[in-house]
């Protein structure tokens, strides 16, 4: 790779047109499949919620349930979604971006453009960011669906306890 293919982009535009770019390129390429990979994505999620939030806290609830009063199901669904935010970040910011380094050579053709590793690197940032968004979103619907959260629950209020 020669000096001029590691140009760094414009200094101070994080969010500039060129880096809007990688984000469409990235909209284009998994457009036909987003629903369905959205889905699948979302699913392990989705199966740990029951597992654990129906099949573990009827024990749980039966019990007692959690100090507070709260039921065990209202108790982890806040848990779980930031959990599905943080693991769907980390796998978009893993094993694609290897891809486009090593396999699929992307970033060497990007950077033989007019774009900068700034711009590659604003533009990933867009995808992963939207990508967690999108999955967690889908699991927070999955939460209302399932009649949680309720509004004496603790999922939309947090409370500073010493």
């Amino acid at each position: 790779m020669t000096v001029a293919g590691l140009r760094l982009g414009r200094p101070g535009a994080i969010a500039s047109r060129r880096s809007l770019r990688i984000l469409e390129h990235d909209l284009l390429v998994v457009q036909p499949r987003l629903a369905q990979l959205s889905a699948v994505r979302a699913l392990p999620a989705f199966l740990y919620l029951v597992s654990m939030g129906i099949g573990l806290g009827l024990y749980v609830n039966r019990n007692g349930g959690v100090p507070g009063g709260v039921p065990y199901l209202d108790y982890i669904a806040p848990a779980l979604l930031v959990t599905q935010a943080m693991m769907a970040g980390a796998f978009e910011a893993a094993y694609p971006i290897m891809g486009k380094i090593h396999w699929d050579k992307t970033y060497h053709a990007a950077l033989n453009t007019p774009l900068g590793a700034l711009d590659l690197l604003a533009g990933d940032l867009m995808w992963i960011s939207f990508r967690a968004t999108l999955l967690s979103l889908l699991f927070l619907l999955v939460i209302v669906l399932m009649g949680r959260p309720r509004r004496r629950s603790s999922f939309w209020r947090f409370q500073w306890r010493s």
